[in-house]
This record gives structure tokens, sequence and C-alpha cells, in this order.
């Protein structure tokens, strides 16, 4: 299951907007997805909309610390990331105003 601190508890397959999205992508969030044991989690970004000098999108590896996978920023959409030892990923939204931008919107997979 995955735990998302911005917007309660989010299953597996099920989409995970950053709080406002569509129209207000001001607020920060941090995501927490955790995959079954032994799986690692791939992550969709559905949506990406960030202003790419202030707004960006962090993928690390494990819930707390860990590498980073990916920073993400401007659009992007259908794209995937996945962990590479753990079970579990942090997706931060870290925006730094997010004017005239929709956001984030992400889903999960066990793999």
């Amino acid at each position: 299951y995955a735990d998302v601190a911005c917007q309660g508890a989010v299953k597996e397959g099920e989409y995970a907007p950053s709080p406002g999205f569509p129209g207000d992508a001001s607020s920060p969030c941090d995501l927490f997805f955790t995959a079954d044991t032994g799986k690692h989690v791939e992550v969709e970004i559905v949506v990406l909309e960030a202003n790419t000098c202030c707004d960006k999108l962090v993928l690390y590896e494990g819930l707390m610390g860990g590498e980073v996978i990916a920073t993400l920023t401007g659009e992007l959409s259908g794209k995937r990331y996945r962990t590479k030892t753990t079970n579990s990923m942090r997706v931060s939204w870290q925006p730094n105003g997010g004017v005239n931008v929709r956001g984030v919107m992400v889903t999960f997979h066990s793999v």
C-alpha cells in the first residue's frame, strides 16, 4: 500500500496529485510509496508541470534520506522511475512559488 502524507492513503495504481492540482501548485508535499516485500517501487509521472527556474520533483530511494533517483522539472508525462535497492520511495514536490503551473500527479506499481 502507499501512505500519502498530503492526500491520505493511496493504493497501488491510484493517482496521487500534489495539493491543489491542477489549479494551485504552491504547496509542498512528500508522498511515500511502499511496494510488497521483495519488490521495487515504479513511479509513473502522469503529469508534471513545473517552472524550471524554481519548482522541482525529487524522487528518493527509501522513505527517509536515501539516494536521489531523479530531480525533475519542466513538463513531463509518461516517464517511469524505479527504486534500485528498496521497496519504498519518497516523492517530494518542492515548489518555490508554483506560479501558473499545475504541479504533479503520479501513480505507482510494485515491480
